[in-house]
């Protein structure tokens, strides 16, 4: 059926699938129970001391006494986002969670909760600091249906002609269980995945398309917000590199060198713009300029001390189990990742990587155009990076957590990847017209040929 000669256009598809995906973000918000997801109390706290003080916490302030952890050190930008919801509840019962001293993390034998639960106090109709938990989670919701689209758009750009394809990708996005859950409550996780997906829709159209200083600009600036938000957007330096560089030689190749040095230091002042305050702040309050887990620089820098065995010293015989852990939790991974989904969830989703691969592998090498060679190039590029960090953090501290939501930021690839691997176009959903959307309609990579009313994707000049 050919939806878009009728009633039902992509972008009705893709709107009623972002609907569909706040629907079912807000369920999550509503039944997960409060406190129950990782650290959750902590980044609560942290949005809770904006909202109250309007100021960030001093260095050496803990905001959590009831938990272990804190989180008074992270990057401010989903804090303070998520502080406005928190100030019109304005709490002030004083409400604190009261642990459950038989959670067993791992196992749940000994019980999944991680706090012992109230239902008077906790139930519907929300009051005090349990309506400013709900209504920071509302936050996450609609952060994580901000994220939905940049995906949408990269699928329409780098596939014009199959609009099924952006559909599928989104809708991996939006109805994955872990971006689901993450997206549901008080958690930075949500808010770099979202950056992210910018970032890697920017970073191709960069890459492949006419050099815009627009697009570079913007670039920077999404890649700002995402390295004062959590420090794992570091892994997203490659991809805007390779941007950045390749939007250089273009330019510099047209003839405009003067041009290409103005768009390369526009992308690296917006994000000094965005970001630089914060690291400056590091600076000085902390005396480095990341913040958070210094225990792990301080074994790299060990470790660095002596180049030549550097590589043999580190446990690179936990990456497989850690890699393992990280797929898993990845797709599904609940509570303080204690609560994981059936054996068979796994199963399924391990299968169909693997088909959405080698699916991938074989249209690569007879179906695609060179542009989106490239497009999938940027993408993997996108993923092994994501990954590549936070493996690489634990396995030189002698870990094999890899927690999935530590890589979720690599889902919007994995989502435009592996449904195009599996991709069987059909003749309706291959045989879009180019109005069909504003990716295909207003896309600067593709040429009409003559005679034609599809764009042909041409080969734009690369570095």
């Amino acid at each position: 059926m050919r939806l878009w000669r009728g009633r039902v256009s992509p972008q009705g598809v893709a709107w009623a699938l972002v609907i569909a995906h706040v629907f079912l973000g807000v369920c999550y918000s509503v039944v997960v129970p409060p406190w129950e997801a990782h650290d959750e109390w902590a980044h609560y706290k942290y949005v809770e001391h904006l909202a109250r003080h309007w100021r960030l916490p001093s260095p050496g302030e803990r905001l959590t006494h009831v938990y272990l952890y804190d989180e008074a050190t992270q990057p401010p930008l989903y804090y303070a986002l998520a502080a406005p919801a928190v100030a019109l509840a304005a709490p002030r019962d004083g409400l604190e969670p009261t642990p459950n001293p038989y959670a067993d993390l791992g196992t749940g034998e000994s019980g999944v909760n991680f706090a012992v639960h109230d239902p008077e106090q906790e139930g519907f109709p929300y009051r005090g600091t349990v309506l400013a938990l709900h209504l920071a989670r509302l936050v996450s919701v609609l952060l994580s249906a901000v994220g939905l689209w940049p995906t949408y758009l990269l699928g329409r750009q780098l596939f014009p002609r199959q609009p099924g394809v952006a559909l599928a990708a989104l809708a991996v996005q939006a109805f994955s269980p872990q971006y689901l859950f993450i997206g549901s409550v008080v958690t930075n996780d949500i808010l770099v995945t979202v950056l992210a997906a910018w970032v890697l829709y920017l970073a191709v159209r960069a890459t492949l398309g006419p050099a815009s200083w627009r697009t570079l600009v913007l670039l920077g600036a999404c890649l700002g917000l995402a390295l004062i938000t959590k420090y794992n957007s570091l892994a997203l330096l490659p991809l805007a590199a390779v941007a950045w560089v390749a939007s250089l030689v273009r330019m510099h190749r047209a003839g405009h060198p003067r041009r290409a040095w103005g768009l390369g230091l526009g992308t690296l002042g917006a994000a000094f713009l965005v970001a630089g305050w914060w690291f400056r702040y590091s600076l000085t309050a902390y005396g480095r300029l990341l913040t958070r887990d210094p225990g792990s620089f301080q074994i790299l820098l060990r470790r660095l001390e002596q180049p030549h065995t550097f590589l043999t010293r580190v446990h690179w015989d936990l990456l497989p189990n850690a890699l393992r852990y990280a797929f898993n939790t990845f797709w599904g991974s609940f509570g303080w990742g204690n609560v994981g989904a059936d054996p068979w969830f796994y199963a399924l989703m391990a299968g169909a990587s693997a088909l959405g691969l080698l699916g991938l592998l074989v249209w690569l090498l007879w179906r695609a155009t060179p542009v989106q060679r490239w497009g999938v190039a940027l993408l993997f590029l996108g993923v092994c990076s994501t990954v590549a960090l936070p493996a690489f953090r634990e396995v030189l501290r002698g870990s094999t957590l890899l927690r999935g939501r530590y890589i979720l930021p690599a889902l919007p690839a994995v989502s435009l990847l592996l449904p195009r691997g599996g991709w069987l176009p059909g003749r309706g959903w291959a045989s879009a017209p180019p109005s069909a959307c504003w990716g295909a309609s207003s896309s600067r990579w593709a040429q009409p040929r003559p005679g034609s009313g599809s764009p042909q994707p041409t080969a734009p000049r690369l570095p």
